[in-house]
């Protein structure tokens, strides 16, 4: 069965401008011992459309870089993000708290004045 790979997992996805000239330098020092074994008219027909793919390539580098940029601008809104959600949801549980115990207290202050009412009233 064949690899399938989703497009995010491609090699080419992570590669790098400074890969590209790097990779640029090495196929030029290839040309270059062609060119000095065969001559020039060995390389004359695929040496633009090496060019090409190397700037097609470039271009695809620079594009993905950005990219990757803005996908690591967006990771870290989402735990910002994240966190602020869990810090509301915290406080929400502090207030909640706070509020059932006001209510709580409250209610036994008017437990009490209720007693001491009837107790009063009694007398």
């Amino acid at each position: 069965m064949a690899d399938v790979r989703s497009p995010a997992d491609s090699p080419s996805r992570h590669i790098t401008v400074v890969d590209v000239y790097d990779l640029a330098a090495s196929i030029g020092k290839d040309f270059e011992r062609i060119i000095d074994e065969f001559g020039n008219d060995s390389v004359r027909q695929i040496m633009p459309k090496v060019i090409s793919a190397l700037e097609t390539l470039e271009s695809f580098a620079n594009h993905n870089e950005k990219e990757n940029e803005e996908i690591l601008m967006l990771k870290k809104a989402v735990e910002r993000l994240e966190k602020e959600k869990q810090m509301k949801q915290q406080d929400r549980i502090k207030f909640e708290l706070h509020q059932k115990l006001y209510c709580d207290g409250l209610y036994m202050t008017d437990s009490k004045l209720t007693a001491t009412l009837l107790y009063v009233e009694q007398k």
